[in-house]
């Protein structure tokens, strides 16, 4: 470049500005007819103006502006309202940001909606404000939304590390378990990025983990809260990405037996991923894993019943003496409380009897566990013991409260005029609403202790 280019380069940067400069000035005091008069003086650089303005370092001309029809302008004429409400972003200008969208209320939902930039930057941790992410989606920003790239905004920010951006995505709408389709976007991204797809955040967050797990003991702790958020808010731990692994198999394969430990914990089926309950299992013992064998030993003695009617158990099991015999040892207190309830309900079933066998893992002595059983999964009919004097003395109270309430407001009920004959009818009506009140108040307490058990469990 000659120093006639450049010095005519200069020149028209030093124009732009200047035009740039006045724009601000006029936008300001509310002047439409000048602000038009400036583009049309300026014809021939007006769009290096509009790119300048546009730009990420670029002044934010439509935060100047105060009037619906100077916005109205300003955008015909190519000023990006998302890059203006971006750049307010950025600079964590929450006051700015609702001015740009309510001064621009018409288009702001649709180019929210189409644009996730302004979203993105507000996700990022470290231009991270909550209140800002929750006004853009509510202004009409698609917390599912794609990048540029097809990534979603979700799988985004939870492979790059800010967590607090896609927690507040999932908090203000984001699906915990969106499956990525896009390949090639995600290859510098994270480990095994040329195979990530069919992926949830659950999946990106085990990777970050295993990314970090050995050399940022901050971040990894980090990362391992987000995976067990992930898992509250309801994550999936049983979708098969394009290879068959579900998160137990991705987690195995990284060797990060807190997450291997923590799903198999959460519920993961560990019958459907590709290394199967005995390929953990053997993970557990080549690694010197004991509490990742014990759980999947519980697992296994919970969901196959076979194992109960015969004296045998997995080969794996000869070379791990500790792990032996938890096997017998579990294997015991399992078949124990299925001869219990015997046919009323199959202890080692489906999903749906899980809970009750949580109850066995080792959170309670084997005694309550068997008492919780007959009290929980047993009806009064077929275990009379169940009928205890708690039960019998909420019902009574409940009757007898209701009866003496009814029987004594009945003259303020009915009026002055009522006699012995109905009191005693409304008493008796009380009596009965009463029992059923006690009834169900007794099923409400069951309810609650069972609860309050598996969450122990849990």
């Amino acid at each position: 470049m000659n120093p006639e280019e450049l010095k005519e380069i200069l020149a028209k940067k030093e124009r732009v500005n200047a035009v740039i400069k006045d724009l601000v000035d006029t936008v300001t005091k509310n002047d439409l007819e000048k602000v038009k008069s400036i583009f049309e003086e300026n014809s021939s650089i007006i769009r290096d103006v509009v790119t300048e303005v546009n730009s990420q370092s670029g002044t934010n001309l439509l935060k100047c502006s105060t009037n619906n029809k100077m916005a109205e302008y300003l955008i015909e004429k190519g000023i990006s309202f998302s890059a203006a409400v971006t750049k307010a972003v950025k600079r964590r200008d929450l006051e700015s940001v609702k001015s740009i969208c309510q001064i621009n209320s018409l288009i702001a939902k649709d180019e929210l909606s189409q644009n996730p930039e302004p979203l993105e930057s507000a996700t990022y941790d470290h231009k991270f404000n909550d209140k800002i992410a929750r006004y853009l989606i509510e202004q009409g920003a698609n917390p599912n939304a794609t990048d540029h790239l097809g990534r979603y905004l979700l799988h985004l920010q939870t492979a790059q590390g800010n967590f607090e951006g896609a927690k507040a995505l999932i908090e203000n709408g984001a699906d915990v378990n969106l499956i990525n389709q896009e390949v090639k976007s995600y290859q510098n991204l994270i480990i095994g990025g040329s195979a990530l797809k069919g992926q949830t955040a659950l999946n990106f967050a085990i990777r970050i983990y295993y990314r970090h797990k050995d050399i940022d003991d901050q971040k990894s702790d980090k990362t391992l809260k987000f995976i067990s958020y992930l898992i509250e808010h309801k994550a999936n731990l049983n979708i098969k990405d394009c290879n068959e692994m579900v998160p137990l198999d991705i987690a195995i394969f990284h060797n990060s037996p807190k997450i291997v430990e923590l799903l198999i914990k959460a519920g993961a089926d560990l019958n459907v991923g590709r290394k199967k309950a005995e390929g953990v299992l053997k993970y557990a013992i080549t690694e010197g894993h004991i509490d990742i064998g014990k759980a999947t030993i519980r697992y296994i003695l919970e969901h196959d019943s076979h194992w109960l009617t015969t004296s045998n158990k997995p080969d794996l099991l000869n070379d791990q003496q500790e792990l032996s015999n938890y096997w017998d040892e579990y294997k015991a207190q399992v078949k124990e409380l299925h001869d219990i309830v015997g046919d009323r309900i199959d202890l080692t079933g489906d999903g749906s009897t899980r809970p009750i066998m949580r109850t066995v893992s080792g959170f309670l002595d084997h005694e309550s566990r068997k008492n919780l059983v007959k009290s929980s999964f047993i009806s009064s009919a077929e275990a009379p013991e169940n009928f205890c004097p708690r039960k019998l003395a909420v019902i009574s109270v409940a009757a007898i409260t209701c009866a003496l309430a009814l029987y004594f407001l009945a003259p303020l009920i009915i009026g002055s005029s009522a006699g012995i004959g109905t009191q005693l009818a409304l008493g008796a009506v009380g009596a009965v609403v009463g029992g059923g009140i006690g009834i169900l108040t007794n099923v409400a307490i069951d309810q609650c202790y069972v609860n309050s058990v598996t969450q122990k469990a849990d």
